[in-house]
């Protein structure tokens, strides 16, 4: 059995002396892994971010197989010299190898997280431009486990003015009217994600928390908990990393 496909490394664990278990994100065949044996010209294509185009190889679809790896692009250069970027790539790879399911097709999630890696280029020092784009990945990463969660409207209302909240219990925006008397029991829903418009100004940090707060209690109630799911400490390394900016 053999394809060929857009990938994307998001893991890699030395196998022997000269093999590596590579794990890929995928375009068409979404998380996968496979063997692969690196030469001198092919070592960045292990590294975590790395774009590639993927040939997989094996006798059947359920065997592990081996990985022909061409490098496309690394934002691993940009990524070194920004600990947030940093950790903000090792967290989406922990969550892609915590969440999806093997050889299930993710095309959302592959293009959402082909966003954020080509977010990282070009980036200076204290560069956190990448942030939004992560927060984006985490709701496609919700929605392609099954969860849908509405910003648009006021559950109660039918309102699409002044939302400000997200009830924990259905996922859906609640207006600040609304909520305020429940404030303490609802999450807030930051501004960004109610628009989309690529001009509106970059979110402060306080929203980016409010955002991964957000995606992280979902992802907690729905992915973690029911399929008994660690959540990922480089996630938790990223959200300290952000609250001690």
């Amino acid at each position: 059995m053999k394809w060929e496909d857009e990938g994307i490394v998001i893991g890699a664990k030395r196998h022997g002396e000269r093999q590596i278990i590579t794990t890929l994100l995928t375009k068409e065949h979404g998380r996968h892994k496979g063997i692969f044996r690196p030469g001198k010209t092919t070592k960045a294509a292990c590294e975590c971010g790395t774009v590639l185009q993927a040939t997989w190889t094996a006798r059947l679809r359920e065997n592990l197989g081996s990985w022909a790896l061409e490098p496309l692009y690394s934002p691993l250069a940009f990524v070194l010299h920004n600990s947030t970027a940093l950790k903000t790539l090792n967290s989406a790879c922990a969550l892609l190898e915590a969440c999806l399911p093997e050889q299930e097709s993710a095309p959302k999630v592959y293009t959402a997280f082909c966003h954020l890696v080509q977010e990282f280029e070009n980036l200076s020092k204290d560069d956190t431009s990448f942030l939004k784009a992560y927060c984006y990945f985490e709701l496609f990463l919700l929605e392609h486990s099954g969860i849908s969660l509405d910003f648009k409207t006021c559950a109660v209302t039918g309102s699409r003015d002044n939302l400000l909240y997200v009830s924990p219990r259905t996922g859906r925006a609640v207006t600040r009217e609304t909520g305020e008397p429940y404030k303490d029991k609802l999450l807030v829903l930051p501004s960004f994600l109610q628009n989309s418009d690529k001009q509106q100004k970059e979110p402060e940090k306080q929203e980016i928390l409010a955002a991964l707060t957000l995606s992280g209690y979902f992802l907690g109630k729905y992915v973690f908990v029911p399929h008994d799911i660690s959540r990922p400490e480089a996630r938790h390394r990223l959200l300290t990393g952000l609250q001690n900016l």
